[in-house]
């Protein structure tokens, strides 16, 4: 971009092929919107499954609980 008269060439170069390009790359939508609409519902189903399976609520609570004991520990030798 830094040649002189770079961003009207490449300018020109996208009204040129812009168009073949979106006609090219709507043969590739329809599929891959499928597909992701098959996928969701299994995606979404096995995160959940994960989320439930882990405990991030209780090992957040030991974390917390370890260092208030930390600080209190700290507190009182100091």
């Amino acid at each position: 971009m830094m040649l002189p008269g770079a961003e009207e060439r490449l300018a020109s170069q996208t009204a040129r092929w812009a168009p073949r390009w979106e006609r090219n790359i709507s043969h590739f939508v329809a599929p891959a919107e499928r597909m992701a609409q098959r996928a969701e519902p299994r995606v979404s189903r096995t995160v959940k499954r994960i989320d439930d399976r882990l405990p991030l609520e209780r090992m957040a609570q030991n974390v917390d609980r370890r260092i208030k004991k930390g600080i209190d520990r700290m507190n009182k030798t100091g």
